[in-house]
């Protein structure tokens, strides 16, 4: 399953692709400890999760929600829309949390193939 269509980030970087390179190598090197952080978030808010707004777990989600329809990853973006509309109701779902994050790993180790 390919989890980075690159068709979508040539159309959101006007086909530029030295651009999507770039974008790419500092996502990697951005959120190479993502799952790290999310998890520690996650750990330390999960049984006192109240406002979205000083949450780490959501700011962590949302820090990578921007990037990824840029450089074409639709089923990370979606997963991060959908769990960030779940903290904004005070939902801290960890189930879809874990599936984020599998994802997440699917698609940086499809990313670091592409670019290298």
């Amino acid at each position: 399953m390919a989890f980075i269509n690159k068709e979508v980030a040539m159309e959101y970087l006007g086909g530029m692709e030295a651009i999507f390179d770039k974008i790419s190598n500092s996502f990697l090197e951005s959120y190479k400890d993502f799952k790290q952080r999310v998890l520690e978030a996650l750990e330390k808010e999960k049984d006192s999760f109240s406002d979205y707004m000083s949450s780490q777990l959501y700011n962590e989600i949302h820090s990578i929600k921007g990037i990824t329809l840029n450089i074409g990853m639709i089923e990370l973006y979606d997963s991060t829309t959908s769990i960030l509309s779940d903290l904004k109701e005070n939902i801290v779902d960890t189930q879809k949390i874990a599936s984020m994050l599998d994802v997440f790993d699917a698609t940086y180790n499809e990313l670091k193939e592409i670019i290298s």
